[in-house]
C-alpha cells in the first residue's frame, strides 16, 4: 500500500509525508491531502454552477461498479467480450485521479465541479444542492462503459451508472460558450467527454430519459446506504 501510495503521489508531483503505524485487530487507513491553488481561478468547487451550464462529465461511466460486479462473481466474465472484463476490474481495482483534467476544465472557465466518487445520482445532487440550482441530466445522453449492457440479465445497468460510484470521473458545470474548449483539452488527454445535462434555476436533481422515466435509484451514501457489495 505505501509503494502504491508514492506511486500515484509521484504521477501527480505530490508527496507522502508523515505517517502512523499502530498496532490493531482490524485494518484502517486514513488519508489527508493538503494543497493549493496558485491562483483562485484555479480552485472550483461543487458551488457557482448558473443557469445556462451545460453539464459535462469526462468519460464514461459504470465501469469500475461493474468491475466491482465482476470481482464478486467472476462467472459473469465469460458474458463479456474480450479484454472487457479485465478492463472493467481494473476500474475497481486502480482509479484513475482526473488531476489534469480538472485543471483542463478550470481553465476553460468551469463554475463547478465534482468528483464521481459515490454515483452520478448522488454527486449531480451534490452539486446542485451547494450550487442553488437544479441540474437536468438526459439519461441517452450519460456515456456508459463497454461491457454494461452484456450485464443486464444480473445486474440492473442504472444501479451501475446512477447508483455504483468509484468512477473518479468529473462532473463539471460550463458555460455554453467554452464547451468545445473544454472538450477539445479533454480529448488530447485521451479521454471521452459528454454534455450529459443541464442547470436551471430551480433546485435538486432530475435524471430522466425521453419518455420522462426517471431511474429510481440513488446515490452511495456513507451513512444510510448498504455496504457497495450490497449495493451492487
Amino acid at each position: 500500500m505505501a509503494d502504491g501510495l508514492a506511486r500515484v503521489a509521484s504521477g501527480e508531483g505530490a508527496a507522502v509525508a508523515g505517517g502512523d503505524v499502530v498496532r490493531s485487530p482490524v485494518l484502517f487507513l486514513a488519508v489527508t491531502v493538503v494543497g493549493h491553488a496558485d491562483k483562485p481561478t484555479d480552485f472550483v468547487t461543487r458551488a457557482g454552477a448558473e443557469p445556462g451550464d451545460v453539464m459535462l462529465v469526462t468519460d464514461p461511466l459504470g465501469g469500475a461498479a461493474a468491475g466491482l460486479v465482476l470481482l464478486e462473481r467472476p462467472e459473469l466474465a465469460a458474458a463479456l467480450p474480450g479484454e472487457i472484463a479485465g478492463d472493467l476490474r481494473h476500474r475497481q481495482l486502480e482509479p484513475t485521479a482526473r488531476i489534469g483534467a480538472g485543471q483542463a476544465l478550470a481553465r476553460a472557465g468551469a463554475h463547478a465541479m465534482i468528483d464521481i466518487s459515490d454515483g452520478l445520482a448522488g454527486d449531480a445532487a451534490h452539486l446542485a444542492d451547494a450550487s442553488g440550482a437544479r441540474v437536468v441530466i438526459d439519461a441517452a445522453a450519460v456515456p456508459v462503459a463497454p461491457g454494461i449492457s452484456e450485464l443486464r440479465a444480473h445486474v440492473d445497468p442504472d444501479r451501475l451508472v446512477y447508483g455504483g460510484g468509484e468512477d473518479y470521473e468529473l462532473l463539471a458545470a460550463l458555460p455554453r460558450g467554452r464547451l468545445e474548449e473544454a472538450q477539445a483539452s479533454l480529448r488530447e488527454r485521451g479521454l471521452d467527454p459528454a454534455v450529459i445535462g443541464r442547470v436551471e434555476a430551480g433546485e435538486g436533481l432530475v435524471i430522466r430519459d425521453a419518455t420522462g422515466r426517471e431511474p429510481a435509484v440513488q446515490g452511495f451514501d456513507q451513512v444510510r446506504s448498504p455496504t457497495r457489495g450490497e449495493q451492487s
